[in-house]
């Protein structure tokens, strides 16, 4: 696909322009994608955008860091891994190695966090569920539990068996609540968003014709039918919205 200088995508706010341009950028070399977006920054913001001028600045920084990177790897061959370039010689080579270090240490402690992470505290073993938290003030779990096995607390619950922190007698446990949903048996979740439904399947097994597939389907066939009734857009979770404390924190909820 031709790609169309930024001139064209010009609009009367510059997020109009924004969004048309984020549409290209995946199919840019890297170079030219931030020379895209500088392109964009030049323009003048527009009206009621004062909230756009912080992510100006922060996206400017950015993409002077990735300058400063590009300039440091000048003359490597674009198309080499970071391995290749660290097993050569001059500045290149040794920015490669030093991104190959940090992204091992990373990974490293990536690994630390999740080895260390411990729910016993949160097990409540004559419910034997886990508690939503623990009030660190009081030194008390919450009195809210995790009680669903169709939501979000189930991967969890895997886990923390895989790990041998709980008993596997924790997963049945968790709530089985049936509906009917066009015809079919589904399992409850606590406010019916695709978040609670899709999330665990895609970290954790979930095999074709059993409940909890076809939960899934069911769910996400409501949702669709849903969107058709009311004439808005379907596959709703929990999330952001446009509301605020007095702190100014935007709110979060089920939807």
């Amino acid at each position: 696909e031709t790609l169309l200088p930024i001139a064209p995508l010009l609009a009367p706010q510059p997020r109009a322009a924004l969004e048309a341009l984020a549409a290209q950028l995946p199919a840019l070399a890297l170079p030219e994608a931030v020379g895209r977006l500088r392109e964009w920054l030049a323009l003048p913001p527009g009206d009621g955008e004062a909230e756009l001028l912080r992510w100006r600045a922060l996206l400017t920084r950015q993409l002077d860091r990735i300058d400063a990177e590009l300039a440091a790897l000048a003359g490597a061959d674009g198309s080499a891994t970071l391995a290749a370039l660290a097993a050569g010689d001059g500045p290149a080579a040794a920015l490669a190695q030093a991104r190959l270090q940090q992204l091992e240490a990373l990974a490293e402690r990536c690994g630390r966090f999740a080895g260390a992470m411990d729910f016993r505290f949160l097990y409540d073993p004559a419910r034997r569920l886990l508690t939503i938290g623990f009030n660190q003030s009081t030194m008390h779990r919450d009195t809210s539990y995790y009680d669903l096995l169709a939501s979000e607390a189930r991967l969890t619950s895997f886990v923390a068996i895989a790990l041998g922190q709980l008993p596997q007698e924790s997963w049945f446990s968790l709530g089985r609540r049936l509906t009917a949903l066009g015809g079919e048996a589904a399992l409850v979740s606590w406010s019916g968003s695709m978040f609670e439904y899709l999330m665990p399947p895609l970290v954790m097994p979930e095999y074709r014709g059993t409940l909890l597939e076809r939960t899934c389907a069911a769910a996400v066939a409501r949702q669709i039918a849903y969107g058709r009734q009311r004439n808005v857009p379907w596959g709703i979770s929990e999330s952001g919205y446009n509301a605020t404390d007095a702190q100014f924190n935007y709110q979060y909820r089920a939807f």
